[in-house]
């Protein structure tokens, strides 16, 4: 993805560059409306929309309502808000063609979340990036569990190699999924120490339970076709796959010091 989109930037002879990822359809009036934002505010140097995500399956249009909540993507995420306003990243941006040559090209090193380095990679040096909800784009998300797992658990993972680069987390949402993970860990060994230790290690998980069922239960009043426990299954799949990823960067990249494995290079398209 990295290689290409360079290709694409290099190719270029214009004042602006639109990127526009696999699964992504913009709306016909994304490229306008980056156009005016961009000449209009010299300090805004990537602008993108609002995402409605879209399906090809049943099991696709679980996974997209669970992806439209605060609960499944965090706080922020700017998957899920819904009005204008300067934000970390976005999807599918627009750039003037100087940031390239003020920050450089996209981290051919970065199998994934390539587009999050450059987006913090902006923020460092001074630009800004606007969030214009006037503008849209659909994106179709994955299938079927199995792929999704794959994808998020390689968001976290190499979500931990572009903080090494940095030597920075670059959001603090990020570290809410391995958090998570960590904490399930640690609240079952707190069962070795007696019953008691075990129950109330078990609170924090009871209120998660608790979000994730009234999550749910609000996405099926809304569409009641939708299988309840396929909406509620799909939060615990999108935060663990994320922070077990997450953890195995560390261990991978913090710990042991390694190069990303080969494994995780492998794209789930």
């Amino acid at each position: 993805t990295p290689y290409a989109f360079n290709l694409g930037v290099k190719a270029q002879k214009c004042d602006f560059i639109q990127r526009v990822d696999a699964r992504h359809i913009i709306s016909a009036n994304y490229i306008q409306n980056s156009l005016n934002t961009l000449l209009k505010d010299s300090f805004v140097w990537g602008v993108g929309g609002k995402i409605f995500n879209e399906y090809i399956n049943d099991t696709g249009k679980v996974i997209a309502q669970a992806m439209g909540t605060s609960l499944g993507m965090g706080l922020g995420n700017f998957r899920t808000l819904k009005e204008s306003g300067f934000t970390d990243t976005v999807t599918s941006p627009m750039y003037p063609i100087w940031v390239f040559d003020k920050i450089g090209y996209f981290d051919e090193n970065l199998i994934r979340n390539q587009d999050d380095d450059f987006s913090y990679r902006v923020t460092k040096a001074g630009g800004k990036i606007y969030f214009d909800a006037s503008i849209s784009l659909k994106y179709y998300v994955r299938g079927d569990y199995s792929h999704l797992w794959k994808q998020f658990n390689q968001y976290g993972y190499w979500k931990v190699y572009v903080n090494k680069k940095h030597k920075a987390v670059t959001t603090l949402r990020q570290l809410v999924p391995p958090l998570f993970v960590a904490y399930l860990i640690v609240a079952c060994l707190t069962w070795l120490l007696g019953g008691v230790f075990g129950s109330i290690s078990n609170f924090p998980l009871l209120i998660y339970i608790a979000l994730v069922l009234y999550t749910a239960n609000k996405i099926v009043k809304q569409d009641p076709a939708s299988p309840f426990w396929d909406v509620v299954k799909t939060f615990p799949i999108l935060h663990l796959s994320y922070g077990l990823g997450y953890l195995k960067g560390i261990f991978h990249f913090m710990v042991l010091g390694r190069r990303p494995s080969e494994i995780s290079k492998q794209l789930s398209r």
